[in-house]
C-alpha cells in the first residue's frame, strides 16, 4: 500500500484473510482501513523528516510510549541482575566463588523461560496489566531484598536471609522477563503508525541504548558507595514508571493499527483504549459514521 501496489496488497490479503477471494468482506474491510491510513507520500519516504513524531497531539502521545518503553525497559532494575549479580550476591553475604558462578549461570536460564511464558500469554492478559503488575511485583522484590541484604550484612551467619535474597533476585528476573521482555519491542511497534514506525523504533532503540549506558556505568559506583541501599532507588523509580504507564500508556491488545489511530487521537487515549470495541470502532477507522441504516463519509 505504501508503494502504491494495491493489486499486490489485495492478493496477499485474499490469500491469508479471504480464502483466496479478493471480494471477501474481510479483505475489502482491511483494504479500506489501510487505504485510509497508509499513503505513498508519507514522511517515511523522506529519511531526514522526523517532524511527524512530534507535530500532533497523537504523535506526541505515541512518542511518550516509545521513549518510555525504551528507557523503562533498561532502568527498572533488570540491569542489576544481568550485569551486577555478583555484587548483589556480595551484598547478600554470598562470596563463595563456585556458588556465585552457579547462581550467575542459572539466572539467565530461568529468565528465558519467564520471557517465553510471557510472550505466550501477552495476547491473553493484555499489555497494560503485564507492565503494571510486573512493576508492582518488582517493587516488592526490591523492598524485600533491601531488608534481607541488610540482615545478611549485619549477621554473616544468617543463611536464611542470604537464601531469601537469592530467591527474590530470581523471582525479580522471572517476573520482569515475563512482563517486560516480550513487550519492549512489540509495544513500540504497536503504538506507531506505518509512516513513522521505522523512525520511531530508531528513537526507541536510541533512548534504550542511552539509558542502558547510563545505568551500566552508574551502578558500579552506586553499589560501592551505598551498597544494598541502591535498591531503594529502584523502588521509587519503579513507582514513577508505574505512574507514567498508568496515565499515559494505552492498551493495544486486539486492536488494529487503524483502530489505535483512533485511540491516540482521543483526548484521553488510555480511557479510550479501555472502552469495549464495537462496530462503531471499525466504522471510525474508515472515517464513516452511522446515520439510520446508512453509512456516510
Amino acid at each position: 500500500m505504501a508503494q502504491d501496489r494495491l493489486d499486490d496488497a489485495t492478493k496477499v490479503l485474499a490469500t491469508y484473510h479471504g480464502e483466496g477471494s479478493p471480494s471477501h468482506p474481510m479483505v475489502q474491510l482491511q483494504l479500506k482501513e489501510m487505504t485510509s491510513q497508509v499513503g505513498i507520500n508519507d514522511s517515511d519516504k523522506r529519511w531526514w523528516d522526523y517532524r511527524e513524531l512530534v507535530n500532533t497531539h497523537s504523535a506526541r502521545r505515541r512518542l511518550i510510549c516509545v521513549v518510555g518503553m525504551g528507557v523503562f525497559g533498561q532502568v527498572s532494575g533488570n540491569s542489576l541482575s544481568s550485569y551486577y549479580l555478583p555484587a548483589m550476591l556480595d551484598n547478600a553475604g554470598i562470596r563463595d566463588e563456585k556458588r556465585v558462578l552457579l547462581l550467575n549461570a542459572i539466572n539467565p536460564v530461568i529468565c528465558f523461560f519467564g520471557a517465553c511464558l510471557g510472550a505466550r500469554l501477552t495476547d491473553r492478559i493484555g499489555r497494560r496489566p503485564l507492565l503494571l503488575y510486573s512493576l508492582l511485583f518488582c517493587i516488592g522484590c526490591f523492598a524485600i531484598m533491601t531488608g534481607t541484604s541488610k540482615l545478611s550484612t549485619t549477621d554473616p551467619t544468617n543463611s536464611a536471609s542470604a537464601n531469601t535474597t537469592v530467591a527474590f533476585i530470581y523471582l525479580f528476573g522471572i517476573v520482569f522477563s515475563f512482563g517486560w521482555t516480550p513487550l519492549q519491542s512489540m509495544y513500540i511497534a504497536e503504538t506507531l503508525p506505518t509512516s513513522t514506525r521505522a523512525k520511531g523504533t530508531a528513537v526507541g532503540n536510541f533512548s534504550s541504548s542511552v539509558a542502558s549506558t547510563i545505568i551500566a556505568y552508574s551502578s558500579g559506583p552506586a553499589f560501592e558507595h551505598i551498597h544494598y541501599y541502591f535498591y531503594v532507588v529502584f523502588i521509587f523509580w519503579d513507582l514513577f514508571e508505574f505512574t507514567i504507564i498508568y496515565f499515559y500508556f494505552p492498551e493495544t491488545k486486539e486492536r488494529t493499527l487503524e483502530e489505535l489511530a483512533e485511540v491516540f487521537e482521543a483526548p484521553n487515549p488510555v480511557k479510550k483504549s479501555l472502552e469495549k470495541r464495537t462496530a462503531t470502532t471499525v466504522l471510525n477507522t474508515l472515517h464513516l459514521r452511522n446515520v439510520g441504516e446508512k453509512d456516510v463519509v
